[in-house]
């Protein structure tokens, strides 16, 4: 099995391409990682709390386990969806029939038509898990909790069939790294605290000790992570900006220094000054940094419409914006609103204070998988490389222009996934400066940004990338081909007759791509031939 890459990569509406998360068999962290966020990016199973990403690993180890594909005619793939489970998701239950339109129109899967066959290709694997565990969770006071022990016995009850404990999947769980995969990168974070008088004093002190254990999973330096706190009741009060400490100890001193006040919600206010005290490159922000905020509130902001219109601001400044609701007086389509879209993966409830460490982990990844938003040049040492989002304008394609000083680098690149990787479909690779562009057409109108990653080699640690955007089409001339065998995606020359079975992925507006594999190329072994 192989997969057909095309680098100077030429996309347009209406084409179909290679996606190695639709191929039955492929497994890792990598395919699974990417199958839960087209879950979550498409709002299918939202506020998971993380359970489907461990329960791919609890099952199967990511596919590796043996029992992931040991019959080829009877697997419930990576998720070990059983027949009995599938059948059970293709009802009539009124709670899937929105996930059925959202899978057709945004997928092109017809759910109802899926065979348990099909669920050895993880996408259609997740996607089942998904959507029973909707109709698990459909019933009243029955959700995922927050905890990895009541994950766990969740798990037992609810999932797992073969009679294993609930400590199992505790184990196997703590087993698993979930952490943060961007130490080294430059991250302005500014926690944005509600301090009115809705909140306790022990939960001031619960929220402050909230802020602690997240700051203690980042990498506090001068040139990694700042942080800044802003508190608000009715007054807004900057506590610290994002210059002002440089270690995680000073952080986190600084955060147990903080002191409750108590009054109003004036929520827009500190949105407002989230952009104009702390952010701006004059308060000490970083261009060259992802800027994420996390508003943390337990009650309803004094004036809705200003809250909006400071929260639209907000983004334009290119913030991530992540909600935290705290209790039942929250206004959860507000704080939805509040959040980057889509806010089934930026906006969070904890039932109390006392729960709301439950979240930090969910937390502590987002932070690490927020994107950059630029609409011009960006620059970075390859190795500390954000995901980047490139915006497209009206109805108008954009080109990536691409270029290293030294080494190479492999770019990963979505239209619908912030954190791309290598078991995405478009991809370009970068190589010893010679530079590279691709053209990305703009496929729908629901599509706002290009996603870019940067994959790194030991050869290009400390070598700088650099990204321009173009906006409107550039004539791609020629392509790059590599095939890859499945699952291992190592690289091999192309044949003749890959590029023949794999034509009718390549639109008829495209010339005919001709095979640029030369004989002795083959026999020299040469594993990236270039059609220019």
């Amino acid at each position: 099995m192989f997969a057909l890459f095309l680098s100077l990569l030429l996309v347009v509406p209406g084409c179909l391409s290679v996606n190695v998360v639709e191929h039955a068999g492929a497994t890792g962290p990598d395919v699974v990682t990417t199958v839960v966020d087209i879950i979550r990016t498409n709002c299918i199973f939202p506020q998971d709390k993380l359970f489907l990403r461990r329960l791919a690993y609890v099952e199967t180890r990511d596919g590796s386990s043996p029992k992931t594909y040991s019959d080829p005619n009877n697997s419930g793939g990576i998720w070990q969806v059983s027949s009995s489970m599938l059948a059970q998701t293709q009802g009539n239950q009124p709670e899937l029939q929105p996930l059925y339109t959202i899978i057709q129109n945004a997928l092109n899967i017809n759910w109802r038509t899926v065979q348990w066959s099909d669920l050895r290709k993880p996408l259609y694997s997740g996607l089942a898990a998904a959507l029973y565990l909707t109709l698990q969770t459909s019933h009243p006071g029955v959700t995922i909790p927050l905890k990895v022990e009541e994950q766990a016995v969740f798990w037992k009850d609810k999932y797992q069939s073969g009679g294993s404990s609930a400590y199992n999947f505790t184990a196997i769980v703590n087993e698993m790294e979930l952490g943060c995969q961007a130490l080294n990168r430059q991250v302005d974070i500014a926690f944005i605290v509600d301090t009115s008088s809705s909140l306790s004093k022990d939960d001031f002190t619960r929220v402050k000790n909230f802020l602690k254990e997240i700051v203690n999973g980042l990498n506090i330096g001068a040139s990694t992570a700042h942080v800044a706190v802003i508190t608000y009741a009715s007054n807004v009060n900057v506590q610290f900006r994002l210059n002002k400490y440089f270690s995680n100890i000073e952080v986190y001193t600084a955060i147990s220094n903080l002191v409750y006040t108590g009054g109003a919600t004036n929520t827009a206010g500190a949105l407002n000054a989230a952009v104009t005290d702390v952010f701006a490159r004059s308060m000490g922000g970083r261009d060259s940094a992802v800027k994420v905020a996390i508003l943390i509130t337990d009650g309803v902001p004094d004036d809705a419409i200003n809250t909006e219109h400071a929260a639209d601001n907000v983004r334009l400044n290119g913030i991530a914006v992540f909600t935290v609701g705290v209790g039942s007086a929250i206004d959860t389509a507000e704080l939805r609103r509040v959040a980057t879209p889509p806010s089934c993966t930026h906006s969070y409830i904890a039932n109390g204070y006392d729960s709301i460490a439950n979240l930090k982990q969910e937390i502590q990844n987002n932070i690490c998988r927020a994107p950059l938003y630029a609409n011009a040049t960006v620059e970075c040492t390859i190795g500390t490389c954000p995901p980047y989002a490139f915006p497209f304008t009206g109805n108008n394609g954009l080109t990536i222009q691409s270029t290293v000083s030294c080494g190479s680098a492999v770019l990963y690149a979505d239209v619908n996934n912030f954190y791309p990787g290598p078991a995405h479909n478009l991809i370009t690779q970068v190589i010893d400066r010679n530079g590279n562009i691709f053209y990305q057409a703009k496929p729908d109108a629901n599509t706002d940004y290009l996603y870019i990653m940067a994959k790194d080699s030991q050869r290009s640690i400390g070598c700088n990338l650099t990204l321009t955007p173009l906006i409107g089409n550039k004539v791609v001339t020629g392509f790059e081909v590599i095939c890859r065998d499945l699952p291992s995606h190592s690289p091999r020359p192309c044949t003749k007759s890959d590029l023949i079975q794999f034509r009718p992925l390549i639109c008829d507006s495209v010339p005919t791509v001709q095979n640029p594999c030369k004989p002795a190329d083959a026999v020299s072994g040469k594993k990236y031939p270039l059609s220019r």
